[in-house]
């Protein structure tokens, strides 16, 4: 038996699992390996500025969104924020293209899982295995981990981040020592990137928008606000997530750089798998660690997107904005049954028909680019919303470093990358994500409209925290 509109897991979790969240669904290891990997295309040898400025942006961001979720603390983060600052139509798009986003994470890290077990077992064990049996394996696991319970999903995705950044760093500071002499600071000098347009800069700004991709949930503690029992920990959570895994790209992006070499890093997106290639010159069979990490990654970073889209579900189930049969809890988990499984079977359909229509890689890539640009939207309307509250209905609370200049500083560093991402036009099949988030954008507001005519108290609920005791 399940509860209907039931209320999820009340102190279930305290600053570490919650700060892992962020940290997992990142996916540390598998970022730095694929997301950043195709930034060297624009980037090149200057791959690591494009990440400093990154992060720069994603810090920002990350302390306007700790300072929502301190204030509104909600299942429904970004959908709720915005609803209650900007209105229930903004909040209602808002919210319509963070569930498309958290619907499409997982099935796009499911394909590069995929397609990167398949091909490792492959190359070494000589042994032909389908892409689509790991995505049906890994759409299994993650969610049995998502419907048993939080603390099941949280605490198996904080260990599993841990293991993959300690294999990382690890690997990052052999290079480095490798390097020897060839370690130079000229690689944060937009000249060395391959677009060369504006100086290099279009470069840097191009390779910021898979850079960007690799800190796509650096939010997504903020969906476990109600299952937290201070929503102050969630504010700690996404500043610290933000600024660990930041600091942590940085390193890596830089030993990789330089245990590439400058001169040769036009030839680095070429390669199928250049992690694994550092990872053999660096450790021989140790190698064996990074594929087992960069695996552990993929799991880990699925598990924190899923947990967090069913939180999203869930939220607008309850509110009627989608159906209400989303809310349904389990009675004994209490997690969100329905959002859960209806999670599984987006990820598993879209997955499979779009890597066979175009190819597991292909899917990837095109995906990749329509999640992060989509999030790129999302994280300006933000920093917006931060401000606005904070000069209306929080102007109480109002500090003008955190709720005026980090959110100016944020939208200042995500622009670039948006604009960069339509123009030059990308490569296919990144050049599909615009118009598809587009059309999406419209059939959200379609649907606002009708919502609003037929059923007001939907879209109106939106701005309700739902926090029990409140």
């Amino acid at each position: 038996m399940s509860t209907k509109s039931g209320s999820l897991d009340r102190n279930a979790l305290g600053i570490w699992p919650v700060a892992f969240q962020s940290v997992t669904f990142m996916a540390p290891g598998a970022a730095v390996a694929y997301s950043i990997y195709i930034s060297a295309q624009y980037a090149g040898a200057a791959l690591s500025l494009s990440v400093i400025l990154a992060l720069i942006g994603a810090l920002f961001t990350a302390i306007s969104i700790g300072e929502l979720a301190r204030a509104i603390p909600s299942a429904g983060s970004f959908y709720t924020y915005t609803s209650r600052a900007l209105g229930t139509g903004p909040g209602f798009v808002v919210g319509w293209s963070y569930a498309f986003v958290q619907l499409l994470t997982a099935p796009m890290l499911y394909l590069i899982f995929g397609f990167f077990v398949s091909n490792i077992i492959q190359q070494y064990l000589h042994i032909d295995t389908s892409w689509a049996i790991w995505v049906v394996f890994a759409v299994a696991l993650v969610t049995y981990l998502t419907y048993r319970s939080v603390r099941t999903s949280a605490r198996t995705g904080m260990w599993l981040g841990a293991f993959e950044v300690v294999v990382f760093t690890a690997l990052a500071i052999t290079l480095i020592v490798i390097a020897g002499k060839s370690n130079t600071v000229a690689v944060f000098n937009p000249h060395l990137s391959l677009v060369h347009t504006g100086g290099g800069w279009a470069g840097v700004f191009q390779g910021m928008i898979y850079c960007i991709q690799a800190f796509v949930g650096f939010e997504a503690a903020v969906a476990l606000s109600e299952e937290t029992g201070d929503p102050r920990n969630v504010t700690k959570a996404v500043v610290a997530a933000t600024a660990l895994i930041g600091i942590f790209y940085v390193l890596t992006t830089y030993a990789g750089t330089v245990g590439w070499g400058l001169s040769r890093m036009s030839s680095f997106f070429q390669n199928p798998d250049p992690w694994h290639v550092l990872a053999s010159h660096a450790w021989g069979i140790g190698w064996i660690i990074v594929f087992l990490a960069v695996m552990n990654s993929f799991i880990a970073n699925t598990n924190a997107s899923s947990t967090s889209a069913t939180r999203v579900l869930f939220a607008m189930g309850r509110t009627g904005a989608l159906p209400r049969a989303l809310a349904t809890v389990h009675p004994v988990f209490r997690s969100p049954k329905v959002a859960v499984l209806t999670q599984a079977v987006v990820s598993i359909v879209v997955a499979l028909l779009l890597g066979m229509a175009i190819q597991p890689l292909n899917g990837y890539v095109m995906l990749g680019t329509l999640v992060t640009v989509t999030m790129i939207a999302i994280y300006l309307i933000t920093n917006i919303t931060c401000i606005v509250h904070y000069s209306t209905e929080g102007k109480a609370q109002r500090s003008v470093f955190k709720h005026i200049v980090a959110p100016i500083v944020g939208i200042a560093f995500f622009v670039p990358p948006l604009f960069a991402s339509v123009y030059p036009v990308p490569n296919y099949p990144a050049n599909l994500a615009a118009p598809m988030i587009l059309a999406w954008a419209v059939i959200g507001t379609i649907v606002y409209f009708f919502l609003k005519t037929r059923r007001p108290e939907a879209v109106q609920a939106a701005r309700r925290v739902f926090v029990e005791g409140d």
